[in-house]
Parts: C-alpha cells; sequence; structure tokens
C-alpha cells in the first residue's frame, strides 16, 4: 500500500467499515501495529464479503482476488468510489480526492495484520517507520535496548531462555535495510543474524544514499537512565567515525547472540532532559563527547504564532498570558536562574479557546494548577524568592512559610494578573 492509495478495513463481521488514504505504517516499541491514515470515512452500512464477491466492479478488484487478506487491503480508485456508492457515503466522484481532508489526520490500530503488501516493508515482513521514541528510567536496562535473555514457557512447563533484540537493535536494522532498498544493494539484516558484509563498491553507493533515508530514534529524559548501563559497548559505535561505512567502521559481536553488529550511517539519536531537575545527574561524560548539544529556552515566537485568533477579546487573554509568562521568568532569572524558567508549552493549549470566557478558564487553570505548583516545588524553602517571582497578588508570606491566596476567577483573575505583568513598571513610574 502505497503513501496516497486508498484502503479499507474489513471488520470481524466480513463487513467494511471504512475507506481512507494510508499515510504511513509503525510498529511501535509495545509491539502494537500503527497505521497512519486521513481521515477515515467510516460507512455504518457498508457492504459485506457476500455484496463484494456479487458486484460486477469489486468482485474483480484485489482485495476479493486475494480473499480478504488481513484487515487493510489495498484498492484502486474504481473500486473506491464503488464502496463509496453502495455505501450511500457522498462522494463527488470527478475527484476521488475529495474524501480526503489533509489537515485531520487520525490514528487507527489494528492488532493484527496479516496481509503484507508495503514495498517498503522488508522480506522478513517487519514493518517500519522513520522515527520511533522512547522513554528512559532508572530501571531500563541494556538487555532492553540492545539485546538480552528473556524466558519462555515450554509445553512440559519447563521454563527456557531465549535472545530477544531491544528496541535500538531493531531499530538499527531497520535504518540499515532502508538504506540498502534506497542504494538498491540486494541485502538484508534479518533478526537474530550477522549484518550483512558490504563490499567496497557496496559502501560507496549506501554512503552516498544515506542522507536520503533518515532515521531518527528520539530518547526523552535521557539522563534519567544508567547510561553505561544501557550502551554499553554501543557508546563507542555511536561516533560518526566509526558508524558502517565510515573511515573507522566497527563491527562488533553482541554479548548475548554472538551476532555482528554496527550501527548503520542514517540513524539519528536525539535525546532530551530537563537541566532544571538537579537531583539527577545530566549526562554521562562518555556520551555527552558523542553528542551535540542544542539549549531550548522558552521561545515566546511560538506562543505569538500559534495563540492567534480573530476574536480580539480571546486575543486579548492570549497577549496577556505571554507577557505573564515573560514576567515570571525575567523574575526567575533574576531570583534563581536561566534553567528554571517555565516553558512555553504551558501556554499551548489555549490555542483551543472557543470564546473569551473559555480562554480565561484555560488560561486559570494552567497558572493555578501547573505553573504556580512548579514554583512552590522551586522555591519550597525560599518563601521571599518566591513571593519576588509572583509578587504580593498570590502568595502571602509569614515568616519561613508561605500560602497562596484563594483562587480568583474571571475578570477577576484577569485584572490581578495584569497587575503582576505591570508590576514593575508601577514601580518605575512612582520612582521617577
Amino acid at each position: 500500500m502505497a503513501a496516497r492509495n486508498l484502503i479499507y478495513a474489513a471488520s470481524p463481521r466480513k463487513k467494511v467499515i471504512g475507506i481512507a488514504e494510508f499515510i504511513q505504517k509503525e510498529l511501535q516499541w509495545d509491539g502494537k501495529l500503527i497505521f497512519r491514515i486521513k481521515n477515515l470515512k467510516q460507512m455504518r452500512n457498508g457492504p459485506t464479503l457476500e455484496d463484494l464477491r456479487n458486484d460486477s466492479i469489486l468482485s474483480k478488484s484485489e482485495p476479493i482476488i486475494n480473499e480478504l487478506k488481513g484487515n487493510l487491503n489495498p484498492i484502486n480508485k474504481d473500486a473506491a468510489l464503488r464502496l463509496l456508492k453502495l455505501s450511500k457515503v457522498s462522494l463527488d466522484n470527478s475527484n476521488v480526492e475529495n474524501i480526503i481532508e489533509p489537515e485531520v489526520v487520525q490514528n487507527h490500530e489494528f492488532s493484527k495484520v496479516e496481509k503484507i503488501a508495503e514495498p517498503e516493508i522488508s522480506k522478513n515482513h517487519e514493518l517500519i517507520t522513520y522515527y520511533e521514541f522512547i522513554t528512559f528510567h532508572p530501571s531500563f536496562s541494556y538487555e532492553d535496548f540492545i539485546e538480552g535473555l528473556r524466558p519462555l514457557n515450554n509445553d512440559d512447563g519447563q521454563i527456557s531462555y531465549k535472545v530477544d533484540e531491544g528496541l535500538f537493535k531493531r531499530y538499527s536494522r531497520f535504518a540499515f535495510n532502508a538504506l540498502m532498498a534506497k542504494a538498491e544493494i540486494e541485502k538484508e539484516w534479518g533478526q537474530m543474524e550477522n549484518i550483512p558484509q558490504l563490499t567496497v563498491e557496496e559502501k560507496e553507493k549506501a554512503k552516498k544514499a544515506a542522507g536520503e533515508v533518515s532515521f531518527y530514534l528520539v530518547i526523552d529524559e535521557i539522563n534519567r537512565g544508567d547510561i553505561s548501563r544501557i550502551f554499553g559497548e554501543l557508546i563507542t559505535l555511536l561516533e560518526s567515525d566509526k558508524r558502517l561505512t565510515a573511515d573507522n567502521e566497527l563491527i562488533i559481536t553482541l554479548p548475548y547472540s554472538k551476532t555482528k553488529f554496527a550501527v548503520s550511517p542514517n540513524l539519528y539519536l536525539i535525546g532530551t532532559m530537563n537541566t532544571a531537575d538537579k537531583s539527577i545527574a545530566l549526562i554521562d561524560i562518555a556520551l555527552r563527547r558523542r553528542f551535540g548539544f542544542i539549549e531550548m529556552m522558552p521561545d515566546y515566537s511560538v506562543l505569538e504564532e500559534k495563540l492567534v485568533n480573530e476574536d480580539k477579546d480571546i486575543k486579548e487573554v492570549f497577549d496577556l498570558s505571554i507577557q505573564a509568562l515573560k514576567k515570571v521568568n525575567e523574575n526567575i532569572l533574576k531570583t534563581y536562574d536561566r534553567d528554571h524558567q517555565i516553558g512555553h508549552s504551558y501556554l499551548l493549549k489555549l490555542k483551543d479557546s472557543k470564546s473569551r470566557n473559555d480562554a480565561i478558564e484555560d488560561f486559570r487553570f494552567i497558572w493555578y494548577y501547573e505553573i504556580l505548583p512548579l514554583m512552590q516545588e522551586y522555591f519550597y524553602d525560599a518563601p521571599a524568592k518566591l513571593k519576588q517571582v509572583l509578587g504580593n497578588e498570590f502568595i502571602v508570606v509569614e515568616n519561613r512559610s508561605f500560602s497562596f491566596i484563594d483562587n480568583l476567577e474571571g475578570e477577576e483573575f484577569i485584572k490581578t494578573i495584569q497587575r503582576v505583568v505591570n508590576s514593575e513598571k508601577r514601580q518605575n513610574e512612582i520612582g521617577d
């Protein structure tokens, strides 16, 4: 099923339940299969299997010829139009693309897909995606990331163990196989197999094609994991000159499977971490020198771009929220440090507000239940500094303790926020 082809799904009742345009396939870390599609056209009265077999057009379509193997099957334009007509789903027949709404993307998960028809899918029937996301945590290990032993219950009740590949090893194979396909090299890296050896000519072809088929592994909270335990010997393989096809190419033997392993040049790792969390190490030095670092400070231009509305009353609340975030972060810089500034993502959910009252209530919820608790955590032992950040409008300090003023609502909350934003301006005017 190539991109922009139409597909349909058959339910357990052998009845067509929808038709959509296929965008991308994804094999998740937990083993679930995800198909990303554009605007599924659901069919409450879709044709049954018997209807399909008796129809003059659909009986000749690929799904019927292949006996509806699997939940998803590719169909052509004529079959798509016929399905929609039988199901009484409106469509301008002059342009089948009218069933697609490009701005609306939905995820529809199918736990079992038996038919594999994608040319991009490997010979081993493995679905690939060009990005993967994972979160590190203290108990995450080498066995989870690269490979390790997993227990199996035999039919006789005995326990045996098999080598199971982790996320990075599997994703490395995906990247390698996609690179080979792009470079038109007839080699594939299968599960529990050695990485295929490449000739000098094949390495040159792969090196040239690497930039055209990039894979990305995003590791959230990368500093929360035990880096040396998770990466093991992989740390050395991450270096650009140690990658496959590089000048100092390094291929190692993995300890469990005893298979040959290397990192493909088209596979990139992106790690994220919160530098404000001082309770954990920032990052292992051995890994740090193998990564480039990009600091992500609060970006108010993102909010100015996203928080827009033709209704001036709603826009006023949006603008005030941005000003309030700027003000609080300015005060944090003065009283604490730059790492503890509040990120702009807190306010992005405001963009869905449909009225001024909705915008005020959404902003109020963010302020009282997300921003203030975060400030309380940052300044739990320094109430005086917390007051410097928030001003007198939301906090009362008594000796070494503090308390927040009761929640304000509606326009009263907005007026109070305005006073916080304008507090320094008023002080300067008084000083003058």
